[in-house]
């Protein structure tokens, strides 16, 4: 069964197949991808794709994906099976934002509102699981609102910071 996403302003046609072994195949957009999950918890899954290891972290809202892969975050919208999506995708308003991808606490918060950043800038650290997570922007733009402090406890997927991209 194919299930449609979108990210940022993109739509994704996403269809998993099973394979007779431990994996699936998965089509995006008619172009095929392998990928066997080894382990998975409430919010952690290792996997392989396409031959390369990858730790993801997700976390889920109603139908919204919060993934995270190497201090990276992608948020993923969920939509009908079948929706029409030809006349643009609701609520793209053309922003991002960072957020944790597991409970813990903020160590550092390295910009401030107003800051023109740019993709991979490290913006926020977070302490989760006796480790330190370096969360960076997913895009270059400006901070828009920051919403938590150093020392705040955060839950998985809560916005930390928002960024305006136009």
């Amino acid at each position: 069964m194919e299930d449609v996403f979108s990210f940022r302003d993109k739509v994704f046609n996403v269809d998993f197949e099973d394979r007779n072994d431990t994996g699936r195949n998965i089509l995006i957009n008619d172009s095929e991808s392998e990928i066997s999950i080894h382990s998975q918890d409430e919010n952690e899954i290792l996997m392989t794709l396409n031959g390369e290891r990858i730790k993801a972290y997700s976390a889920a809202e109603k139908d919204d994906y919060f993934v995270f892969i190497n201090g990276r975050q992608y948020m993923l919208k969920k939509h009908a099976a079948g929706a029409d999506l030809s006349g643009g995708l609701p609520g793209s308003a053309g922003g991002d934002f960072v957020s944790s991808p597991m409970p813990g606490t903020i160590i550092k918060i390295n910009c401030s509102e107003g800051d023109e950043i740019k993709e991979n800038d490290t913006l926020v650290i977070v302490e989760a699981m006796k480790m330190e997570n370096m969360l960076r922007s997913p895009v270059d733009g400006k901070v828009e609102k920051i919403s938590f402090s150093e020392g705040d406890l955060v839950d998985a997927g809560a916005p930390i910071v928002e960024i305006g991209t136009e």
